[in-house]
């Protein structure tokens, strides 16, 4: 065989390591060869550390140098490489025979799978037909791929399965025991734009996302997105279905806007009906042929009083006042205000309503009295007093005034 001289080596005196530059000694060399040096001398190689470096089996004896040419003499021929590949054959061969196969199998059947054990024969894998693989245990298949889909013979369990039905872990399939509706009505849901096809009259159990009021069938009101979900009641088509008015990107839904309504088994819609919580309770009041459609209580106030309006149309009006008209005007034993005075209301009525004005003095101020009946928005009156009070005085007195909005 060849003698291996490529690149130059450094030597050093007392040293067994030789570094090479440009060398290649991992495939060019092996334990046990010669190496002729610089010094003359030859030198037998312990082992081959890497392409560049090379362990003596003795120490280097000449001087010490560096980028001097060197001679590497292969020392067992071709008889002892032809050896070394057949014992590398006959272990491949052997392993192939007694151990787990590196080549192609059978296709094999559910019974005898191509692929199998040696103390269980008839659990394994197997190729069922072109572009398929199939698992089987005790010769039953368990699962089978295929280019189109995957089939799963068996229940699953673990980890890659809810634990309950809470379980919201990322990436986890649902079990039909878990509260499934629970789940979907976690996710976003679908999304529904103007101009689609959706309606909302004809949703199914399971239906989730959010509408465009422009679409197809009765929203709460027709104008906005709506967050509207679709719930199975009872048996046959009966359908909840809540809505909750979308504010904006970014923010949640304006819960205050929140309605139900429920189908009959025979497609029958009810009414939107609101559902009040902690949102709506509190805020403008409203109607629609005396149905509420706002809020259950209003409360408001301005110059001229406090109000509180109700869902069922009850209104309440109040006013604390001091005015400095004057009692000086005798009529029998009192003293009355020169002229009319005016409670206008701090929100109107449909109706004249129920008014009563009391004086809080307790120096003989006696009150005030009514002067006519009362309007939508206001009431005429005055004060008087058993003594004579100047016009300097203040007169403070209490208004209440009870009625209905609509």
């Amino acid at each position: 065989m060849a003698w291996y001289r490529t690149g130059t080596v450094a030597v050093t005196n007392g040293s067994a390591t030789v570094t090479g530059t440009s060398t290649q000694w991992v495939s060019a060399a092996k334990t046990g060869d010669a190496i002729h040096l610089p010094d003359g001398r030859i030198y037998e190689i312990l082992t081959i550390n890497s392409n560049t470096s090379i362990t003596l089996a003795t120490n280097y004896l000449g001087t010490t140098a560096s980028g001097q040419g060197y001679a590497i003499q292969p020392t067992r021929g071709v008889v002892q490489n032809v050896y070394d590949l057949l014992v590398s054959y006959m272990s491949s061969l052997s392993a192939q025979q007694d151990g787990p196969l590196s080549g192609r199998f059978g296709d094999g059947t559910a019974s005898a799978p191509g692929i199998t054990f040696l103390s269980d024969q008839d659990t394994g894998l197997y190729r069922p037909s072109a572009n398929q693989l199939a698992a089987v245990t005790s010769g039953v298949m368990r699962w089978l791929l295929t280019t189109t889909g995957f089939t799963l013979n068996l229940p699953m369990t673990g980890t890659a399965v809810t634990q309950n039905d809470k379980d919201t872990t990322a990436g986890r399939l649902h079990r039909t025991d878990d509260n499934i509706l629970f789940h979907a009505l976690r996710r976003f849901g679908g999304y529904y734009p103007a101009g689609g096809s959706a309606n909302i009259d004809t949703a199914v159990a399971g239906d989730a996302g959010l509408y465009d009021a422009t679409l197809a069938g009765t929203f709460p009101a027709a104008s906005g997105f709506w967050w509207i979900t679709s719930q199975a009641i009872y048996s046959g088509t009966a359908l909840l279905q809540r809505a909750i008015r979308y504010t904006g990107v970014g923010t949640p839904p304006a819960t205050a806007d929140e309605y139900m309504r429920i189908r009959a088994n025979d497609g029958t819609w009810g009414a939107w009906r609101r559902v009040y919580n902690s949102g709506s309770v509190v805020g403008p009041v409203s109607q629609s042929g005396g149905v509420p459609t706002g809020a259950l209580i209003e409360r408001g106030s301005n110059a001229n009083g406090e109000y509180v309006r109700f869902a069922d149309g009850t209104q309440i009006c109040t006013a604390q006042r001091i005015d400095t008209t004057g009692l000086t005007v005798a009529e029998g034993p009192f003293y009355i205000s020169p002229n009319d005075l005016t409670w206008t209301f701090p929100a109107s009525f449909v109706a004249g309503p129920s008014v009563n004005i009391m004086g809080s003095r307790s120096d003989r101020f006696g009150g005030a009295f009514l002067r006519g009946a009362s309007s939508t928005t206001g009431q005429g009156f005055r004060l008087f007093s058993t003594v004579a009070l100047s016009a300097s005085v203040n007169l403070p007195h209490s208004c209440i005034a009870i009625g209905r909005w609509f």
